[in-house]
């Protein structure tokens, strides 16, 4: 593309976004925004409109006169993003519109750790999803995926994910030859985390968060232009060298003493029983629990959270995942705990808060991370 192809592509881009994030919005407006002359605006707008993506009404904003100003707002439906939630247990395939509009939403139960079947299994939800939202594939913009584990996004590969004991799989390369649609890959955590800072006050700068199920996954987030974070494993942060046998093949991680398998192990221990979670959510909502190893468990996890707070120092500190069902029995012993190993220079500059967004968090965040990452795509064919 040459300079002045690329200079215009950046011109509308530029306008959609501004329509996007501040819509109804003048034209007068987006040339005092963007700084742009009024014919560059006047005809990167005729485009958007001639392409479907942004539409124009009239509104009794008097510029003098009683006169209606016109107003361009971007077009939800007119384009749209899905994201593919997948852990050890469930399945969940989204689709979301230009407004973060949830317009189809499916979840299923993953019963296997072999790739192939999962692989299957989420190209037949994705078919079946798209199928019923009557959507051709361009009108999807992408596809994004989040896994637990360690990726990399560049080559669209999981590295390794302890919970399904996959390494190195090119899951985006076998998705995207299937649709014929850009797909991203995501950790899950770090899904979730951009999921948060989207929703946290603008003054919060950097987040974490920490998503506790079976496993302990961390997302790390910075506010800025453009989305950045970084994921990791924390689960497998050694504890106890003598420690419980963790999935990983290593002795102690924190996994072993703060997840829901450690919950459940504990609370089993203390009973002499085999109950599942279904089960020990039963007993929850009866009080029949015991205090002891649920208390034990909340301790364990406000340590390790205590050390995440003085390595990163955040400004929030998210929780977040299935453990959120026993919030109950082992907030108060979280967070004295956290109060207690976390530095004190830290104690009132690390805000400790529980996920309100339950699931929606990692697909909110996985729709940022397409948006972002294929917007420049679906301008490319506004200037074709």
């Amino acid at each position: 593309m040459g300079n002045a192809g690329y200079i215009k592509r950046i011109n509308v881009l530029t306008i959609f976004e501004m329509i996007h994030k501040r819509g109804p919005i003048s034209r007068k407006e987006l040339v005092e925004l963007t700084q742009y002359s009024g014919a560059t605006v006047t005809n990167h707008v005729k485009r958007l409109l001639a392409a479907g993506l942004v539409s124009e009404s009239k509104e009794d904003g008097s510029t003098g006169g009683g006169r209606k100003q016109s107003l361009l707002s971007v077009v939800p439906n007119s384009a749209y993003m899905v994201a593919v939630g997948l852990s050890p247990q469930r399945l969940s395939i989204v689709l979301l519109n230009l407004a973060r509009e949830i317009t189809a939403k499916k979840t299923v139960q993953v019963t296997t750790k072999d790739y192939r079947v999962i692989l299957e299994q989420i190209q037949r939800e994705l078919e079946e999803t798209l199928t019923g939202a009557q959507l051709t594939r361009q009108q999807v913009m992408g596809i994004g995926v989040a896994v637990p584990g360690i990726i990399d996004q560049k080559k669209g590969i999981i590295e390794y994910s302890p919970s399904f004991g996959w390494m190195s799989l090119p899951i985006t390369e076998m998705l995207s030859e299937r649709f014929g649609i850009p797909v991203l890959l995501e950790n899950e955590a770090l899904a979730s985390a951009f999921g948060h800072l989207e929703k946290a006050p603008r003054d919060t700068e950097h987040l974490v968060y920490v998503g506790i199920d079976e496993r302990i996954g961390c997302g790390m987030v910075f506010r800025g232009d453009q989305l950045y974070g970084r994921a990791g494993e924390l689960g497998h942060i050694v504890v106890d060298r003598d420690g419980l046998e963790c999935s990983c093949g290593r002795r102690g991680c924190w996994e072993t003493v703060a997840s829901e398998k450690a919950l459940l192990a504990a609370v089993n221990s203390a009973l002499g029983t085999e109950l599942s979670r279904e089960d020990l959510l039963a007993l929850s909502r009866e009080k029949g629990l015991p205090v002891e190893p649920l208390e034990k468990v909340g301790c364990s996890i406000g340590m390790g959270l205590a050390d995440v707070a003085n390595i990163l120092s955040p400004d929030v500190l998210v929780v977040g995942g299935g453990i959120l069902d026993f919030r109950a029995h082992i907030e108060y012993a979280l967070r004295e705990s956290f109060f207690q190993n976390v530095l004190p220079a830290l104690r009132n500059r690390v805000t400790i808060e529980f996920s309100k967004l339950n699931d929606s968090a990692c697909v909110q965040g996985l729709a940022a991370v397409v948006y972002e990452r294929f917007l420049d795509r679906l301008i490319a064919e506004v200037l074709e």
